[in-house]
């Protein structure tokens, strides 16, 4: 029983007129003197494309592969199978059935690597020893050109272990080499001579021509191995620095990208913070002057008012400005589905602020005319309030004081009451409309209404003691 042999060698681009060359026989000088050139036109190509190998293979490539980027210049784009048996093997077989034996052998290979991807399968006729050269490019289930994948270690003992079943069953007598002699891993060039030398034993001793043969092919086999074992072993250390460092970028930008992140959103919380807070200004402002559906205007104009949908779906906040509820914007901020962010709200309260300044600046025009008159009265309002509550007895004072800093607000309120009577009828007209006018132009109005709303005293409450006239 004869041996199959099927062995493979990688081909880059700058490979593909040379070997065309010699697959089409397009030059008449051979380095092989095998080569019978009388015979050479019963040559055939059992797949029968009829561009160059570079258009054909190049082509192909570049409109399946899955990628958009260019192949690297030494990437390999066809692995190229010698199939073949001895020379005892096709000796008296019928031309047809020697074609058959390779088609069948191209049928197995087209089954394993993809019919498409079988871009020529040459038999040559015109040597001693029939034999196809059959070039597949390495594309894997993916689109993706790569022989080391594709054509693995563990594949090439598969192809060599599958083959002669497969040929088997179709009526060939052939079977595997041996598994230590690795013959695949020989090119054809080191294949043919150590043939050559095989041949000059054989034909003394069968039995030493196939020791010598199988020592050779085991020592070029290890030769190989150990430099595959290296330049593996090299690779895996460049995979892992480069994994590594890979990492350590990751890290960085993942760790820069959570600093800018959350600067970000303390920068956009402190800006929308000062924005509901000039609000509540310009709106108590404004409602000082009775002027508050101007206030409410300008919140709608500038898109400053609570909307329906978010936290308040059937709310009767809606239609409000957004500072009567900061829970409603914060909540707006924060929610991942909403496109609202905090820059838009910033973005509106600086145009909301733009607008209230002028309106402001209009009141404050037609309230100079007053200020002069205030400041006079200004001493006088205040000795007089000092006059009342310095009338009070001091341990009056004092209890009030303690009630209103406790939690008893209804005694607080009835003390205060009580108190609050010592008062004239004429007193408390009074400074009622001095305090009101005075709080309307003091540049400070604004300030101590802040803190009385807070729950702190105003300039005039802390002199009246929480009295209000």
């Amino acid at each position: 029983m004869a041996y199959v042999v099927a062995r493979m060698q990688k081909m880059k681009v700058g490979n593909l007129k040379g070997i065309e060359n010699h697959n089409k026989r397009k030059t008449k000088n051979h380095t092989n003197k095998d080569i019978d050139v009388t015979k050479s036109h019963l040559n055939y190509d059992l797949v029968g494309n009829s561009a160059t190998y570079h258009k054909n293979i190049m082509c192909y490539i570049n409109e399946n592969k899955a990628s958009k980027r260019a192949i690297r210049k030494d990437a390999v784009v066809v692995n190229e199978w010698l199939v073949t048996s001895s020379a005892a093997f096709f000796e008296g077989m019928e031309d047809d059935e020697i074609k058959r034996y390779f088609e069948v052998s191209k049928d197995f290979f087209a089954t394993e690597f993809g019919e498409e991807n079988v871009r020529y399968a040459q038999v040559h006729m015109d040597e001693k020893t029939p034999h196809m050269h059959m070039g597949i490019v390495p594309f894997d289930e993916d689109m993706k050109l790569s022989s080391k994948r594709v054509v693995s270690k563990q594949k090439l003992i598969a192809i060599q272990d599958k083959l002669p079943l497969y040929m088997q069953e179709h009526g060939f007598d052939v079977k595997r080499g041996e598994k230590e002699s690795q013959r695949n891993h020989l090119s054809v060039s080191e294949f043919k001579d150590a043939k050559e030398k095989a041949k000059e034993l054989q034909e003394n001793n069968q039995t030493i021509y196939d020791r010598i043969y199988d020592e050779a092919v085991k020592n070029a086999r290890q030769v190989y191995v150990d430099q595959k074992l290296e330049d593996e072993k090299a690779e895996k250390a460049r995979n892992k620095a480069k994994d590594e460092e890979v990492a350590r970028k990751k890290a960085e930008v993942e760790d820069l990208r959570r600093r800018v992140i959350n600067v970000a959103n303390r920068t956009v919380e402190t800006m929308v913070e000062d924005g509901l807070t000039m609000m509540d200004m310009y709106e108590q402002f404004f409602d000082v002057h009775d002027k508050s559906d101007e206030f409410i205007a300008v919140a709608e104009e500038t898109d400053l008012v609570v909307k329906e949908g978010f936290e308040y779906p059937l709310s009767d906040k809606v239609g409000q400005p957004v500072n009567h509820d900061k829970k409603w914007v914060v909540d707006t901020i924060q929610d991942k589905n909403n496109q609202i962010s905090g820059r838009d709200f910033s973005s509106k309260f600086n145009d909301f602020r733009e607008v209230m300044k002028e309106k402001a600046k209009v009141i404050v025009e037609k309230t100079k005319t007053v200020a002069k008159y205030f400041n006079e009265i200004k001493a006088e309002a205040l000795n007089k309030v000092d006059e009342i509550v310095g009338s009070l007895e001091p341990e009056k004072a004092k209890e009030l004081v303690d009630l209103r800093e406790s939690d008893n607000a209804e005694d607080y309120e009835r003390e205060k009451e009580k108190i609050a009577n010592t008062a004239t009828e004429d007193e408390r007209l009074f400074l009622g409309d001095v305090l009101n006018s005075l709080n309307m132009a003091d540049d400070r109005y604004i300030a101590n209404f802040n803190k009385s709303q807070n729950g702190k005293s105003s300039r005039s409450r802390q002199k009246g003691y929480g009295l209000e006239f």
